[in-house]
């Protein structure tokens, strides 16, 4: 039995969807730990 891939352009359209959305997973996760970090000393949660 031998795998099946899907064509070149099968995969570029994955990766065109996929790219901004990890992207801007990636920006938030980083900005939402970035203003953790800064509001540890002020006594806010």
């Amino acid at each position: 039995m031998t795998l099946q891939l899907a064509h070149a352009s099968h995969w570029l359209l994955q990766v065109a969807y996929l790219l901004p959305v990890a992207t801007f997973l990636v920006w938030l996760g980083w900005t939402t730990l970035k203003e953790r970090r800064a509001g540890k000393g002020d006594g806010t949660r």
